[in-house]
């Protein structure tokens, strides 16, 4: 949860500098608009995207796949926190991130019900006008609402009336609503307040201009909203009609040159760095690793099925396919090195095993959240990787769990112990059929 918390906090940076860099400045505000909600909906969403760039094809050639095998990313175990991901549910980190998902569930509830109170108390009989007492911010609009205040003149309050039912038409509240639940969850994430204060503006923008083209004179227009610039805010949920700090900018972009279509074109400027990231997420991540190199003589190597083509007598290609058995009868070589019989364990197959729904990362998380790190051994000040094999059979089921390279007994024994404990995997399938698959894993026990 932390490392997709962080990710998608990356992705709104990067969306939000190339909306500053690229698009903050342009009169297109409904395309801005849709690029901000867009890019928070992909940063929320790439996370979950995993690209595996290692090896996982059915057919490998065989010099590679007798070289490799699939070696899972391997997990590290501290001594002062057994057996526990750091950052884990009951940790410091965590606790402080509830309690600011706590906070801001508590001011956006605060929220709601004052502006509920508001419209039960004040609201013009079944309409969506609330008159709300003199002296509080002369109009705005929230949860589909128009607040406005019972002192104001006639056509003072027309024009208002105006202003806020373009709020509502737009659906504008929505977007504040969706900001601030996003926010209970990104809460520590800055570039999210950014995005409500940048969606705030282009909320005003578009609303003045759609104002404006309807045949408003843009002097009086303006005048009307200075007039209305000293009452105060009460809520945050809203689009306000004479926000203080949205004054300036909102009379630069009533008289700025609408731009031209050609505009969009800039944001293609920013498809390689939005790719670069992407990659960097996406592919790297979860790429599956080959095995680092041991010594020969305790390498364990598999045979694959591979495929061959034969000639006929019509001259026609006509594919043959090669067991294992068949490839240790043309290479006696490989005789020694294979399992006998029929038990063949495969390295590659077409449905690779799955664990909980998930990749080979899954298995790793859960290896991780179980190990512990023995007392006496770290007593002892005995750390090291503990390198292990295991195969996962047709029924799902963790066998064959060997230590390949060990550091201390009581470490391989804790390996040992965790492997043989896994839940179920759902079982490879070669031609539809389930197989045996080998994998590996690493437990680095490291001391603080």
């Amino acid at each position: 949860m932390i490392q997709y918390l962080i990710i998608s906090s990356v992705y709104l940076a990067v969306f939000y500098l190339i909306y500053i860099l690229l698009i903050n400045k342009d009169t297109r505000y409904r395309r801005n608009r849709l690029y901000l909600l867009g890019s928070i909906f992909f940063s929320l969403i790439l996370p979950f995207t995993k690209i595996n760039t290692g090896s996982g094809g059915l057919v490998a050639s065989i010099s590679e796949s007798f070289d490799n095998i699939v070696n899972i990313p391997g997990v590290t175990v501290y001594a002062d926190d057994p057996g526990q991901v750091h950052g884990g549910l009951f940790s410091l980190p965590f606790v402080i991130y509830l309690t600011g998902c706590l906070v801001a569930s508590i001011i956006l509830l605060a929220n709601i019900l004052k502006l509920s109170g508001y419209i039960k108390k004040y609201r013009l009989g079944g309409s969506k006008i609330v008159l709300t007492p003199p002296g509080k911010e002369s109009g705005f609009s929230a949860m589909g609402y128009i607040f406005i205040s019972s002192n104001l003149d006639e056509d003072t309050k027309n024009t208002i009336l105006d202003h806020e039912q373009l709020h509502l038409q737009n659906k504008h509240f929505i977007d504040i609503l969706l900001l601030r639940v996003i926010g209970i969850f990104l809460w520590f994430n800055p570039f999210i307040y950014l995005y409500e204060r940048s969606l705030k503006e282009l909320h005003e923008f578009e609303t003045d201009q759609q104002m404006l083209d309807s045949g408003r004179n843009v002097v009086s227009y303006q005048r009307l909203i200075l007039n209305q610039i000293f009452n105060t805010s009460i809520f945050t949920l809203q689009n306000g009609f004479s926000g203080r700090s949205l004054i300036k900018k909102r009379m630069i972009m009533m008289t700025k040159k609408k731009s031209k279509k050609m505009s969009c074109l800039k944001l293609l400027l920013a498809v390689p760095f939005i790719l670069f990231v992407f990659v960097y997420f996406s592919c790297t991540s979860e790429e599956i690793t080959p095995l680092e190199k041991v010594d020969e003589s305790e390498a364990i190597i598999e045979p694959i099925i591979i495929f061959d083509f034969d000639k006929g007598d019509d001259s026609k290609s006509k594919q043959i396919i090669k067991t294992p058995q068949e490839i240790r009868e043309d290479d006696p070589s490989l005789q020694k090195k294979s399992n006998t019989g029929n038990d063949e364990i495969f390295v590659v197959v077409e449905d690779m095993p799955t664990f909980r729904g998930g990749d080979v990362n899954f298995f790793r998380e859960w290896v991780q959240k179980n190990v512990k790190y023995p007392p006496e051994a770290a007593k002892e000040g005995i750390q090291g990787k503990v390198f292990v094999m295991f195969v996962v059979d047709e029924k799902g089921q963790v066998t064959r769990a060997e230590i390949m390279r060990g550091v201390d007994p009581s470490l391989d024994n804790e390996v040992l112990r965790v492997v043989n404990s896994s839940p179920s995997w759902s079982a490879g399938l070669q031609r539809g059929i389930p197989v045996k698959v080998r994998f590996a894993i690493t437990v680095n026990f490291q001391l603080q």
